[in-house]
């Protein structure tokens, strides 16, 4: 009977290696995921810092041409807009609709056609004031956009890295004191009520690809 103890406790101990080895192995695919759908959102964040630069360009210019054409409307009211003056109005109302979306208003609105006779003054300058108004509606959306983006890149490093910890730590479940600036959604108490640590159960009721997916459509999503 003494003989078999060593072997039920060899036994024993392979058994927790094979559990820990699949475990490592299931969160290798898991950080394969969680890394493309990083991945994914620096590239959102990319996007999203080069429109706002595009948006600030547009405001930039469209300002001084708003300027220009309000002295022109105020002494040639009824006057047809020169030609130049249609040609930077449509450059502008394209400009305006590849860059901000989501607003009806500048879905609504059309470039001049450029047949027959010049749009007057007015017209372009009420043009000019509709795409103003919608790039000051958009600055609010685009720093609604960036808080999100933010949310979600720090909530799927949180992942990444309590990942990483684990597979590289045989192992090891990563405290919140462990990660740099977490999200703290991800960590529960242990039993004994003592310390924050990250939720791998929660994680394995999740596709995390789906999960930081679903964050990025969010984060898309029209305001």
């Amino acid at each position: 009977m003494a003989d078999q103890l060593p072997i039920k406790a060899s036994a024993k101990k392979a058994s927790e290696a094979e559990r820990l080895a699949l475990a490592i192995r299931n969160r290798k695919e898991q950080l394969e995921r969680a890394n493309a759908a990083v991945s994914r959102l620096y590239e959102a964040r990319d996007a999203l810092r080069a429109k706002s630069a595009e948006h600030e360009t547009l405001i930039s210019h469209l300002d001084g041409f708003y300027k220009e054409v309000d002295k022109l409307a105020k002494g040639k009211a009824l006057f047809p807009a020169t030609d130049m003056t249609v040609e930077n109005a449509n450059s502008i109302i394209r400009d305006a609709k590849g860059i901000i979306d989501g607003d009806v208003y500048i879905d609504r609105l059309k470039e001049f056609i450029p047949a027959g006779d010049n749009p007057v003054y007015p017209d372009v300058l009420m043009a000019a004031r509709t795409i103003q108004q919608a790039t000051t509606r958009f600055t609010t959306t685009l720093q609604k956009r960036r808080k999100k983006l933010s949310a979600a890149i720090k909530e799927a490093e949180t992942v990444k890295t309590a990942i990483e910890i684990f597979v590289e730590n045989e192992g090891h479940v990563a405290t919140q004191e462990e990660i740099d600036e977490p999200t703290a959604s991800w960590f529960v108490y242990d039993d004994d009520g003592e310390g924050l640590f990250f939720d791998f159960d929660r994680l394995d009721t999740l596709d995390i690809s789906e999960h930081l997916t679903a964050i990025l459509t969010a984060v898309d999503a029209k305001e």
